[in-house]
């Protein structure tokens, strides 16, 4: 006869471990074991979820890693242009709107001012564009064709 029982392993484990038990007179014991018990459950649960987000992390920076080794360069120029576009928009407008409240900007100059902002923002809105509808050098080969 063995000194375990049947019911000292743990059914869940293929090594059949003797379960350790704790013999407790009293319930505020017991309770203070269950709570102990329950932190490093929980603690090992967030470990284990801190230690996937980790991982995951280093997963996700190594795929734009290596995403931005495979762009070329003029995709990098229409990345940026995207992305930075209409906030080079906004500044540019808002600069003409601040210069002309401030009377920065002399009354004779206006007009030339506010023409070369206008070519400005046509030919950043046409970057745009062309970068959404993915049709980059199609505006260019139709004007070489006229």
């Amino acid at each position: 006869m063995s000194k375990y029982d049947d019911d000292d392993f743990d059914d869940d484990e293929p090594l059949k471990s003797p379960v350790v038990r704790h013999v407790v007179r009293d319930l505020k014991t017991a309770l203070k074991m269950k709570r102990v018990s329950a932190k490093a459950k929980l603690n090992e649960a967030k470990q284990a979820e801190r230690r996937r987000r980790m991982e995951l992390r280093a997963e996700i920076k190594k795929m734009k890693l290596m995403h931005s080794y495979q762009m070329s360069a003029v995709e990098k120029a229409r990345a940026h242009v995207a992305q930075a576009g209409p906030f080079y928009l906004l500044l540019i407008v808002s600069g003409f709107v601040i210069a002309l409240t401030t009377n920065a900007i002399p009354d004779k100059a206006v007009s030339t001012c506010a023409t070369v902002i206008t070519l400005v923002i046509t030919g950043l809105m046409a970057n745009l564009r062309s970068i959404i509808t993915g049709n980059g050098h199609a505006e260019e080969n139709d004007q070489e064709k006229k």
